[in-house]
C-alpha cells in the first residue's frame, strides 16, 4: 500500500530532485540549470509530488497571457500506475483555471500511449503532429490540447 501523495509548489529547494527524475524518466533530460532558470521564471508553475517527503515526480508550466502550456510531467518508474500523473495533471488543470486560462497545451512522444491515455481521461484533444520533434530516438510529437472556456466565450 503507498503512503499518502502529497502535491507541493515546487521553488529552487526541488531542482536537484527535479533534475534526478528527468534523467530517471527521459532520454533527453533538461540540465539541472534549465530546471532552476525555469522555476526562477515567474511565468512558469512546477509542482512536486511527494511521497513520505520524498519527490517522486513533477509538473511543470508555462503561461503566456490566458494561454498554458505543459513543459514535462514525469514519475519515477517505482511509483506509476498509482495515479500520481493524474494527480499532479489535476493539480495544473486547476491552477489553470484559476488563472483563468483559456487552454491547456502540450506535446507527447507518438509512442506515449500511457501518457496519451492519461491526457485523454483529462479531456486533452489531438490537436496537431510536430514532425522530428523529439530526439534520443528521432520521434514525431502529437499536440494535444485542454480548452477550459467554451469556444467564443471570454
Amino acid at each position: 500500500m503507498i503512503q499518502k501523495v502529497k502535491i507541493v509548489k515546487a521553488d529552487d529547494f526541488y531542482s536537484e530532485k527535479i533534475a534526478n527524475i528527468e534523467k530517471n524518466c527521459f532520454s533527453d533530460p533538461w540540465d539541472i540549470n534549465v530546471i532552476k532558470e525555469s522555476l526562477q521564471n515567474e511565468n512558469s508553475d512546477f509542482f512536486v509530488a511527494l511521497v513520505m517527503n520524498t519527490p517522486v515526480g513533477y509538473i511543470g508550466t508555462y503561461s503566456v497571457l490566458d494561454e498554458v502550456y505543459l513543459y514535462n510531467i514525469a514519475v519515477e518508474e517505482n511509483y506509476r500506475n498509482l495515479k500520481i500523473g493524474k494527480a499532479l495533471l489535476q493539480t495544473v488543470i486547476d491552477a489553470s483555471i484559476k488563472k483563468n486560462a483559456c487552454f491547456i497545451s502540450l506535446e507527447v512522444r507518438c509512442s506515449n500511449i500511457p501518457a496519451i491515455k492519461l491526457y485523454e481521461k483529462s479531456d486533452f484533444k489531438k490537436a496537431g503532429l510536430r514532425k522530428n520533434f523529439y530526439k534520443n530516438p528521432v520521434e514525431d510529437a502529437i499536440i494535444m490540447t485542454k480548452y477550459l472556456k467554451e469556444e467564443g466565450a471570454v
